[in-house]
């Protein structure tokens, strides 16, 4: 794995930050919440040139699983192929699927989604008849479980795949060997007065050093693509 670094920085006149109450915490958290947002678009997606760690959608081996109907009904058996395909991959050396990760768009499609007789399928709590899924329809991170694995939300999944750029996918993995290096205490953040002292500014920075890969055992991510902008 290559060390890759992630930076930002943000030029803020001296004033604001004399003047105004907790301004540079302010970016500072600003510029924390991009580091975070950046590493973990690399993790899905990066390229793995250009200061990029190689994402899990550029890496080889993985197992897929494209819809060929765009609804809930069409999705979800592609989702069961992902993870049996993973547990058919690693299982014998003791992986099996943990996590799955959706796009926000993709979580309300799925929120939305009704019975024959106009039921939600998932619901946020409580008991219910037959739901494909439980979890909280309006929420982000993590919303539930599927297929007995930990549901999150993230909006940071491209989606801007497939031949007309609009397609995104749902991801699936086996968490133990898809490695994240960081330091402890990443992201460090910096303030530099000297550049632009003569015209009050001052530098405010945020960086962090990561490796990453989901190269060691590749079929043990996953992803289910071919799925379209939903309508509501």
């Amino acid at each position: 794995m290559n060390v890759n670094t992630i930076a930002g920085y943000s030029p803020v006149s001296r004033q604001a930050i004399e003047r105004a109450a907790y301004s540079d915490q302010i970016l500072f958290e600003d510029l924390t919440a991009r580091v975070w947002s950046v590493l973990d678009t690399y993790c899905i997606s990066g390229s793995g040139s250009n200061n990029q760690p190689l994402g899990l959608l550029g890496t080889s081996g993985v197992a897929t699983s494209a819809v060929s109907t765009q609804t809930v009904a069409g999705i979800y058996p592609k989702l069961a192929d992902v993870i049996q395909q993973i547990s058919t991959n690693v299982g014998g050396i003791g992986y099996v699927a943990t996590k799955v990760f959706m796009h926000p768009r993709r979580w309300g499609m799925f929120s939305a989604a009704t019975d024959s007789s106009g039921r939600p399928l998932i619901v946020p709590s409580g008991p219910a008849q037959n739901p494909i899924a439980g979890g909280e329809p309006s929420g982000y991170g993590y919303v539930g479980n599927i297929f007995g694995l930990q549901l999150f939300v993230d909006a940071n999944i491209p989606t801007n795949r497939g031949t007309n750029t609009n397609e995104d996918v749902i991801l699936v993995v086996a968490h133990p060997p898809v490695h994240l290096l960081e330091r402890p205490n990443d992201p460090v953040t910096l303030a530099f007065e000297q550049q632009a002292a003569t015209s009050l500014q001052v530098q405010l920075v945020a960086y962090s050093y990561i490796a990453y890969t989901a190269g060691r055992y590749p079929g043990a991510c996953g992803y289910v693509s071919g799925m379209t902008p939903p309508a509501f």
